[in-house]
């Protein structure tokens, strides 16, 4: 039995929530002010040691100017990194304040010691190995994930002049008929993304790092080669002739002729195609969206990149067949989704 309420006592309904507005609110998180310069200063310091690895040698000899700007940034940077590194406490000796200043300077050793051997081949050596190895070195000591980058980029500068070197790309010999060189930088861009990413899997602690980065670097030269496929079938058309001819009964015929680079395509899709399905496994292994975006990106640069590169007549076919694929994954999925949803 409910005792009836006091008389001064307002009945009311159920309490009503106030509309949400809608605000703008930018939150300055003060512990992130530091890396943020950090990143500012090496970025400055950088750019000067850069500008003065491409000017010391403009000229052919050496401009000592140019070239003492560039020591004292890379000295700088280096000194930077030591000092942060000898005054911050165990538990911090990879903060920004060390490894980024630190991988700056290693990268311009490294360009100061190419600029001052002068040789295309060999500078290009000394720079992949000298970061390579410095690189690799104070990662194990600092477990610093730039470290890591600038290790790819050493290793990708020693592969790719020894891939020039010992294989070779024959590009002299470009649409002879018999030409393999895009057939072969695409295996070698292939080889080096998997391998690397092999490699750097061993290395939990910048494992997706190390993969991603990798497969930027081979999404840029996958796109890079496609160009110079597209372009060079142009060239190929053009000097082949496509001129009118007189046909049966005096009409004009287009004459047709062979792509010489239709083996070099089909076979470059096949190793988009192998780094997609690479790319999808280490998503699905890791569960990181980097990988994801790296083989939908490729994907939308390999099939319409091969179709002007073939000259695909009727391309409605390549449309039809992707279509057709991507709708029985989505179906797939659908269907695996709500069988599982049932399930549960």
């Amino acid at each position: 039995m409910s005792l009836p309420p006091p008389p001064d006592v307002e009945i009311v309904g159920p309490a009503k929530t106030p509309p949400r507005q809608l605000t703008l609110s930018i939150h300055i998180d003060r512990a992130a002010l530091p890396s943020t310069a950090t990143a500012l200063g090496v970025a400055l310091v950088s750019a000067a040691v850069v500008t003065s690895a491409i000017y010391s040698r403009h000229s052919g000899s050496l401009d000592m100017s140019n070239y003492v700007m560039g020591v004292l940034g890379t000295v700088g940077l280096l000194g930077f990194a030591i000092g942060a590194y000898v005054r911050a406490p165990a538990s911090q000796r990879g903060t920004t304040l060390v490894s980024w200043p630190g991988a700056a300077g290693i990268v311009g050793a490294g360009a100061m010691l190419a600029v001052a051997i002068n040789d295309d081949p060999g500078s290009v050596y000394a720079l992949g190995g000298a970061v390579l190895v410095l690189s690799a070195s104070v990662f194990l000591v600092t477990r610093a994930a730039p470290f890591t980058l600038t290790a790819i980029a050493g290793a990708a500068l020693l592969y790719g002049q020894g891939f020039g070197d010992v294989i070779g790309t024959g590009t002299s010999d470009i649409g002879s008929g018999t030409d393999t060189s895009f057939i072969r930088i695409g295996a070698a861009i292939l080889v080096f993304v998997a391998l690397v990413t092999g490699l750097g899997w061993l290395l939990p602690e910048t494992r997706v790092l190390t993969g991603v980065v990798t497969g930027v670097g081979g999404l840029v030269a996958m796109t890079a080669l496609f160009v110079a496929l597209v372009i060079a079938g142009s060239f190929a058309g053009i000097a082949s002739g496509f001129s009118a001819t007189a046909g049966p009964g005096g009409s004009a015929q287009v004459v047709a002729f062979h792509n010489p680079f239709s083996n070099d395509i089909w076979t470059v899709l096949g190793y988009s195609a192998a780094l997609v399905l690479f790319w999808l496994a280490c998503s699905a292994i890791t569960g990181h969206v980097g990988f994801r975006i790296l083989a939908i990106v490729l994907t939308l640069i390999a099939v319409p990149a091969t179709t002007f590169a073939l000259s695909a007549r009727h391309p409605t076919w390549w449309e039809v067949v992707t279509c057709g694929l991507g709708g029985l994954v989505l179906v797939w999925v659908a269907f695996r989704s709500t069988g599982t949803a049932e399930a549960q």
